[in-house]
């Protein structure tokens, strides 16, 4: 029975009697230990099962911590057959992670999304309670798998229960919080146990010392010897009063293991050394103490351990650290001696190298290859938190410092891709301190004069810079014709933990801080080893890009330029670098041919490394080759979704994205982003997460929703700043705030990015025409004109002559003005683009009425109306209805065209979109990572609201021609 807690009981029931309904939720349950958390559980628990819902359960251990997935596979352990109808990318990521193939897990959370599809099957029978204690020992896979289906709950009825301690984060779920229990409820706990009520006095020290924490009443009350609840005795087993709740909790665990005999203590503490809780493990380890399983019966007398059958459970987490750090130093190191001796086999091999690191006391080389071994196979498992953890302890056993630098570089970059950004800093910053001894000082990478430093490959880019990829590249390109293979300078431990440290600071909003740790250490290697150099240098200069800063990224394509012994290849690069510093400058005739180069270079040879895949989608940009970079980023995604690459999508999502707001497809470009924020920010990728809200924030804009458009720019960051500019500027621009939009246009310069060197230029011209200051937009204009001309696209050729019409000077001939309005009518029909098709036709329109031509005017305004309405742009649209009345016509005034999307929520949307392209719910499901019940979930909604009964009806009332 559970003592003062009714109202937490209260909300436990009304979730599980809403899972009946077909809702779903998840909730932590939060408190310090022993505040009766796992209580608390037990009781849903049996509710649950008495209103016939299906339970799983599983409880974190934290010998356990290391062992990528253990408590995922313990909560769907008995239901592992269902797993084989799982789409086939997460059956094989489920199956990797729990060993039951030789092929390597998929992402984490990829992972997740399997375990979300199995919950999904099993509340086909009915509703479902998961059960997850101590959430707080979970193993770091199987927390980010858990936490990544608990967010997304939707429409499955399942419930999941975390019990966590404080200090421990869940990412966002909704919290209930125990606090500690007032004194008539505690004293009801006391009773409980002891049977009557103690003596007043014996009672008030009880109550004193528990502080209301209903383990510590329980077990200081179960101490207590006759006499004492008599109060004959007034001391009680504790420490002082001072002492914290958990200290003294332990202390009586301690007190009651100190009584046990020599070989029961020596058994409890193998027992608590072991993570596999077989029985088997612990009598063979038995015997190197002289004791027997017949020796653990006076701890089961004793309620510490349980003994079942082939397994040995503690009665409570507590006994565990109480036996385990109740023992000297010592006696640990032979237990954990003991056990890596009784573990034999393959399978018990991981085990078995931590136990043997754990008992050695110095330097020993076998062992530390052993954990090597333990961190690859970590890491193929997707567990870079237990690789990081294996590098990190094999180091302190190497017998070299080179050696245990080596093992620190890759504890480093495995912490990298676990998401561990502060962890990765500390390892590679130790690793960085061993190379003060010159007489230890790694050899030289100096590539061979046959062989030139190639650029691009497996360790080109800082993992994760481009998007977080937490798996290896391939070691080098599959078509030879693509000019970079093998990285040079991959086997330079000092130049992976300078890169390491770089793309720290980049994840972490720091471009500026990025570029110069790389500069500064590539400066100084650039004689004894220019492959490493020349990695770092390309890896400064796309830093140095999101900086704004010119010089800095010439001056580090020209060091890249001057290096000893370069490829084709890295001249190649060096140029095109060069030409990005000439479009932050401003000065893009040179640069675009050299660029147009180097994509089409890599498109005679597909790349298969994803990052260097998402490099090339991100140049179009800087060409305005956004259908170009829309399909090489559609692919990627694709690419990602079906390898489980949860690391690069985020970055592939936001050039995705991008490219579709570029093409005018904004709904999508929205639901796109929405996703890659999300995404961006449950795998910790700061830096990405930022440039999707700015972007969001653009979209706001445009469509008139103020969700976004006061979103903070990243701080140091000029590429996400000038964004969040252009954003405010253009919302600025669509309600008629003229100035506000020309000095947010303008702001951030001369040191500006390609985003406000070009293509926020044609809304500072239109602003500065506004305020009746052209010349203020100017300079932005010749620009973006001459870098239009070296497109040589339509679009940017129609928005150049938009430019031109308005900046010519009052009392231009209108036959002059005319001709560039209808040569970029012209232009625009080449490459139709909706949104600035539109823009220019409400321009034309509204000077064709202002010169009387209302007839003419109205065929415009009608047609960029028609286009702002379909995109959602209610305030363009609300501009062009003005017009339009201007000229006589009655246009509507209260209310606006709504297109089907505007009735959808945008998780409606992105499920409606691939439905109506003949993409099954299960498909649908494995693509945005939700269950497949969700997505019939959403789909539901969605007919209901476009008043439609099948998928034919929704390819037909949306379409399927928008990317």
């Amino acid at each position: 029975m559970l003592h003062g807690r009714a109202i937490e009981q209260s909300a436990v029931g009304r979730l599980l009697a809403e899972a009946r309904t077909g809702a779903s939720a998840a909730l932590v349950v939060r408190g310090e230990i022993g505040i009766g958390k796992t209580a608390l559980l037990d009781h849903a628990g049996a509710r649950a099962a008495s209103l016939g819902m299906r339970v799983l359960r599983c409880t974190g251990v934290e010998s356990e911590t290391e062992l990528p997935f253990a408590a995922l596979h313990l909560l769907l352990r008995p239901h592992l057959p269902l797993a084989d109808a799982l789409p086939e990318p997460q059956a094989a990521a489920l199956h990797g992670a729990f060993g039951l193939t030789r092929e390597s897990a998929g992402d984490r959370f990829l992972v997740g999304m399997a375990a979300l599809t199995m919950m999904s099957q099993l509340t086909r029978g009915g509703p479902l309670l998961c059960l997850v204690d101590d959430a707080h020992r979970l193993d770091r896979a199987s927390g980010d798998a858990l936490l990544f289906a608990a967010r997304r709950l939707d429409a499955e009825g399942a419930v999941m229960l975390f019990a966590a301690d404080d200090g421990f984060a869940l990412g966002v779920l909704p919290e209930l919080r125990l606090t500690r229990l007032a004194d008539p409820d505690a004293a009801a706990v006391v009773e409980s146990v002891t049977g009557r009520r103690p003596v007043p006095s014996v009672l008030d020290r009880l109550l004193g010392e528990a502080e209301g924490n209903p383990l510590a009443l329980r077990e200081l009350a179960a101490a207590l010897t006759p006499e004492q609840r008599s109060g004959s005795l007034p001391a009680l087993p504790l420490g002082v009063n001072g002492t914290p709740t958990v200290s003294r909790v332990q202390q009586v665990f301690r007190t009651r293991i100190e009584r046990l005999p020599p070989r029961t203590r020596a058994l409890l503490l193998v027992a608590a050394a072991d993570n596999t809780g077989l029985v088997h493990v612990v009598r063979a380890a038995a015997a190197a103490f002289d004791a027997a399983l017949g020796d653990l019966s006076p701890a089961e007398e004793a309620s510490l351990v349980r003994v079942s059958g082939a397994s040995i459970a503690f009665c409570h987490p507590l006994v565990r650290v109480a036996a385990y750090q109740g023992a000297s130093a010592i006696d640990r190191m032979a237990a954990h001696r003991a056990l890596a001796g009784a573990l034999r086999g393959t399978t018990h091999a991981d085990r078995r190298a931590w136990h043997r690191a754990t008992a050695m006391a110095g330097p020993d080389e076998r062992t530390a290859r052993d954990l090597d071994a333990v961190a690859r196979r970590e890491k193929a498992r997707q567990g870079h938190a237990a690789a990081a953890s294996a590098y990190e302890r094999a180091a302190e056993l190497s017998a070299t410092r080179r050696a245990a630098a080596t093992r620190l570089t890759a504890a480093a970059r495995a912490a990298f891709d676990a998401g561990q950004l502060t962890q990765a800093t500390r390892l590679a910053d130790q690793a960085l301190d061993l190379r003060e001894d010159p007489l230890r000082r790694p050899p030289s990478a100096t590539p061979s004069p046959h062989s030139p430093p190639d650029l691009w490959g497996p360790t080109t880019l800082p993992p994760g810079a481009l998007g977080g990829a937490a798996a290896d590249a391939p070691a080098a390109h599959a078509n030879a014709g693509f000019p970079w293979g093998r990285a040079g300078a991959h086997d330079d431990w000092e130049a992976d933990a300078v890169r390491l440290r770089a793309a720290v600071a980049f994840e972490e909003s720091s471009p500026v801080q990025g570029s110069r740790i790389l500069v500064e250490s590539a400066t100084l290697r650039s004689s004894d080893a220019p492959a490493s150099a020349a990695v770092m240098l390309v890896e400064a200069a796309r830093a140095a890009w999101y900086t704004g800063d010119a010089e800095l990224a010439a001056r580090i394509a020209h060091d890249l330029r001057d290096l000893h012994g370069q490829s084709t290849a890295t001249a190649l690069l060096a140029d095109t670098l060069l030409s990005f510093a000439g479009f932050l400058r401003g000065e893009p005739a040179p640069g675009i041919p050299r660029i147009r180069a180097l994509i089409e270079s890599a498109r005679h040879s597909p790349p298969t490394d994803p990052r260097l895949a998402l490099l090339l989608a991100s140049a179009g940009l800087s060409t305005a080759d956004h259908r170009g970079s829309y399909e090489l980023a559609d692919a990627l995604v694709a690419d990602c979704r079906a390898r489980g690459l949860l690391g690069s999508l985020p970055g592939a999502l936001l050039v995705l994205a991008r490219s579709r707001m570029f093409l005018g497809h904004h709904r999508e470009a929205e639901a796109t982003a929405v996703e890659g924020l999300r995404l961006a920010r449950e795998t910790g990728q700061r830096h990405t997460a930022d440039h999707f809200t700015c972007l969001l924030a653009w979209l706001a804009a445009v469509s008139g929703d103020p969700s976004y458009h006061r979103a903070p720019a990243p701080p140091s960051d000029t590429v996400g700043a000038d964004l969040a500019n252009w954003a405010r500027g253009l919302a600025d621009l669509a309600s008629g705030r003229y100035a506000s939009a020309l000095e947010h246009l303008t702001a951030g310069k001369p040191h500006a990015s390609l985003i406000a060197t070009y293509l926020a230029a044609p809304d500072e011209v239109e602003a500065a025409v506004r305020c009746t200051k052209p010349d203020r937009a100017a300079a932005a204009f010749h620009r973006f004109d001459a870098w239009a001309a070296q497109t040589g696209r339509a679009t940017p050729e129609a928005i150049a002559h938009r430019c031109r019409a308005l900046l010519l000077p009052p009392g231009s001939r209108d036959d002059d003005r005319q001709a560039h309005f209808e040569a970029a009518m012209y232009a625009h029909r080449l490459d139709p683009q909706p949104y600035e098709q539109a823009r220019t036709e409400l321009l034309y329109g509204g000077w064709l009425r202002r010169t009387r031509r209302k007839r003419a005017a109205r065929e415009l305004l009608h047609a960029a109306r028609e286009r702002f309405a379909h995109l959602g742009a209610r305030p363009w649209a609300r501009r062009a209805a003005a017009e339009l009345r201007a000229t006589g016509d009655p246009a509507p005034t209260g209310t606006e065209k709504h297109t089907p999307y505007d009735l959808l929520t945008t998780q409606e949307r992105q499920v409606a979109r691939l439905a109506s392209r003949g993409v099954s719910n299960r498909d649908i499901a494995a693509q945005l990572f939700l269950s497949p019940r969700t997505v019939g979930n959403h789909l539901y909604r969605a007919f209901r609201k476009l008043g439609i009964t099948s998928r034919h009806d929704l390819g037909a009332l949306l379409g399927h021609d928008a990317p």
